[in-house]
């Protein structure tokens, strides 16, 4: 079975935020949810999940049940795009569920979405009322980040964050069009950082094939072996799944299906970024002792 996003997935995640892509093809029984859901996330304080980019089939027999924390959502898909992301964006701080249910029965149904993962900044805790530890109340005191939040300026959103803290060298989409040979699994590309920089994958796109090829494309992220495994049926050439996931050594590209499928093609795009210190903080290389000046305080209070 494809490594799907769960709660092992989540705890591998490391290099905040990251954007986590998936995809599923599911049937969809009238009258039911699908067992086990596409998505029950529970165990994984003290990061947060943003769920985004949710795309499925227009239908009028599948109905689309989120939960993130209190709030639950149960919409009609026969009113969204089709496989196009809609306006989504989810914040589950505790509970992060998605799934489908049949209004009637459809098969090979396809689902496509990401999942934000990060650790809160001091800022973002302060702005929903969470409770803050020591240090965190010792980053709140020493930058006064409770005026802040209160004037609005903090914190900062997911998207301002990347364009600011992420100095790009270049980002290149690099593509492969290959014969795949049955149940075995082919090194499509692998990419390496040069000296003071590190790697971001930002998209993946694929000719989907059927369902019966059933090809799939696993990602190695530095020793994170299959850190990112995704069904290419839910996928086209033409529309990428946004993905936002760095790599400080090595991205390799895999490819595998069930049957002998002659020359698909797909597309990754890496982005090429210099390691700054506010990075080496935000991915854990830094400790407090070794940080300079006020950079810790600034990074984890979420001013930079």
């Amino acid at each position: 079975m494809p490594v799907m996003i769960n709660e092992a997935t989540i705890a591998r995640a490391r290099y905040y935020p990251e954007l986590l892509p998936d995809a599923r093809v599911v049937s969809v029984s009238a009258g039911s949810e699908i067992s086990p859901p596409i998505l029950d996330l529970r165990r994984y304080e003290p990061k947060f999940l943003r769920l985004v980019n949710l795309a499925v089939e227009t239908s009028a027999n599948v109905e689309v049940r989120v939960r993130a924390d209190a709030d639950n959502y149960k919409i009609n898909a026969g009113g969204l795009p089709d496989l196009k992301s809609a306006r989504w964006e989810l914040l589950g701080t505790a509970l992060l569920y998605l799934n489908l249910y049949g209004v009637g029965s459809v098969s090979d149904y396809r689902v496509r979405f990401g999942v934000w993962v990060y650790e809160p900044s001091v800022a973002e805790k302060i702005m929903l009322g969470r409770r803050l530890d020591q240090e965190e109340s010792r980053i709140a005191s020493a930058l006064n980040l409770a005026a802040s939040v209160q004037k609005g300026v903090l914190p900062v959103p997911i998207s301002y964050l990347l364009e600011r803290e992420y100095n790009t060298v270049g980002e290149v989409a690099r593509t492969a069009v290959l014969d795949l040979a049955a149940n075995t699994e082919v090194t499509v590309g692998v990419v390496n950082p040069n000296p003071g920089e590190f790697l971001v994958l930002t998209g993946l796109a694929a000719a989907p094939g059927t369902v019966a090829q059933n090809v799939r494309i696993r990602i190695d992220r530095d020793r994170d072996a299959d850190y990112i495994e995704i069904p290419t049926y839910p996928l086209s050439l033409d529309d990428p799944i946004q993905c936002w996931v760095p790599a400080l050594r090595e991205f390799r590209i895999k490819a595998i299906a069930s049957q002998n499928v002659a020359g698909w093609a797909m597309r990754y795009e890496v982005r090429r970024c210099v390691m700054t210190n506010v990075l080496r903080v935000r991915f854990g290389l830094l400790d407090r002792e070794r940080t300079p000046g006020e950079t810790w305080d600034k990074t984890k209070g979420g001013i930079l």
